[in-house]
Order: structure tokens, then C-alpha cells, then sequence
């Protein structure tokens, strides 16, 4: 069902309009879904899907390049919900967390990127992974593609280009 608010009735309380109320609006019934929003806690699952900052999964076994990455992805108005350093956290933490989007790197001990993001998308079809990696793009773009990723960003000393590249997945999620 819906919660509505009667128009014209400023808000200084939470309430729930009775189903005799007078007048409802869309505009109404938007303003006490933020205000319910207000009211809950800040990890809970509605205020989540409130939020309009993308939540992020960053995985890299180089704990210098997650905190450059971290930074990055918060200069653009995202929540890293969580960091791993290696696939089988990424498939634990992906589990655990559900981010709009998965950034990890292709190369690391253990269980590799690319194994972690088919993993991944078997268990959760529409998760959105992006890889990072030094490598040459031209080496690892058909595995990255063949595993599943959405797409593939290089990382490196230039944190303007990898903004730029970031920009139009973050958009994806943004509300």
C-alpha cells in the first residue's frame, strides 16, 4: 500500500495521512518517503536504496592503490561499502554487501580478478564489475569481457583519466 500526505499541510511530524484525508499529491507522498528516510537508520535497506551515492566494492591486493582508489571514487560522490585484497574476498564481501559496483584488479595472489568476476556472475547475474589493472589494455579485454565485467579501466598514475573513465558507470547509478 501507500502512504500519502494530505497538500498544503506543513510537515514538522511524521504521520501517515488517514484514508479520509482530504487531498494527496505525488509531491506529498515523496516528501514523507524522505522524511521516513530521516527517521531510519543509516545501514538500513530502504535508506540504502535512498541513497544516491553508488555503493562501492573496491578489491586490489596493493593496500596503497585501494586508498587511491577509495579517494578517487569518493571525489565523485560514491560510499565504498567495503575492500578486499584478494578474489575469494571479493566473492565474500560482494555477498555480504551487494554494491551497485564491483572495482577490482585483474592480478592477485590467490584467486585472480578474472575467476572472482565469473564467480561472481554466476551466483549474481546483473552485478556490475568493473576491472582495474595496470596491464595493457589490448591483453586483457577479451578476458575481462569473457568473465563477465562490464568494463575495464586502467589504473595508474593518471587519476584524472581514471576519473574520467569512471564517470559514466558512476552515473549509471546515481539517482
Amino acid at each position: 500500500f501507500m502512504l500519502l500526505v494530505p497538500k498544503n499541510k506543513p510537515e514538522k511530524k511524521l504521520r501517515r495521512p488517514s484514508a479520509n484525508s482530504p487531498q494527496f499529491s505525488i509531491g506529498g507522498f515523496l516528501r514523507f518517503t524522505l522524511e521516513l528516510a530521516l527517521f531510519l537508520p543509516p545501514n538500513s535497506a530502504f535508506s540504502n536504496k535512498m541513497s544516491s551515492s553508488p555503493r562501492i566494492l573496491i578489491v586490489d591486493d596493493s593496500n596503497t592503490i585501494r586508498e587511491i582508489i577509495r579517494m578517487v571514487v569518493e571525489t565523485i560522490g560514491c560510499e565504498v561499502v567495503a575492500e578486499g585484497e584478494s578474489g575469494e574476498e571479493a566473492i565474500t564481501l560482494f555477498g555480504e554487501h551487494q554494491p551497485d559496483i564491483t572495482l577490482m584488479d585483474i592480478e592477485m595472489p590467490g584467486m585472480g580478478g578474472i575467476r572472482a568476476v565469473t564467480e561472481i556472475i554466476q551466483t549474481h547475474p546483473s552485478a556490475y564489475i568493473l576491472m582495474l589493472s595496470g596491464v595493457d589494455p589490448d591483453i586483457a579485454m577479451e578476458s575481462v569481457f569473457v568473465a563477465g565485467a562490464a568494463d575495464y579501466v586502467k589504473k595508474g598514475d593518471d587519476l584524472e583519466l581514471m576519473i574520467e573513465e569512471l564517470q559514466p558507470h558512476i552515473a549509471k547509478f546515481q539517482h
